[in-house]
């Protein structure tokens, strides 16, 4: 479940409904409902600085400080929306460990 093999214990209140949905899916997949919840918070979680490459991150550390309006001129300003999907897709891959050298250049190309 965990990438570090460190776990905490965390108490979260939530509609039953919602609660009642993550036990029937733990049971389809035939897994613990800890490793769906996990999965379901990776898959969903936005990126953090952590996960780009070094060269990027004091960049992109000063653009974490706007406000979001400001970010999304910022980033509309500099990027068509087609490249900040591909750019978003490559960010999701490189936090997943699932980019290829070939990925990792194209990452590093568009944020450079």
């Amino acid at each position: 479940m965990s990438t570090s093999g460190i776990t905490e214990t965390l108490t979260i209140r939530m509609p039953a409904d919602e609660l009642q949905r993550l036990r029937r899916v733990a049971e389809i997949l035939q897994r613990p409902i800890d490793d769906v919840i996990v999965d379901t918070l990776r898959a969903n979680l936005p990126p953090l600085l952590d996960d780009v490459p070094r060269e990027m991150r004091s960049e992109l550390a000063m653009l974490e400080k706007l406000p979001n309006m400001d970010l999304y001129r910022e980033v509309n300003a500099v990027m068509l929306p087609q490249l900040v999907t591909q750019y978003d897709a490559l960010l999701e891959a490189n936090a997943a460990d699932k980019l290829d050298d070939a990925g990792r250049q194209a990452l590093t190309a568009a944020g450079g």
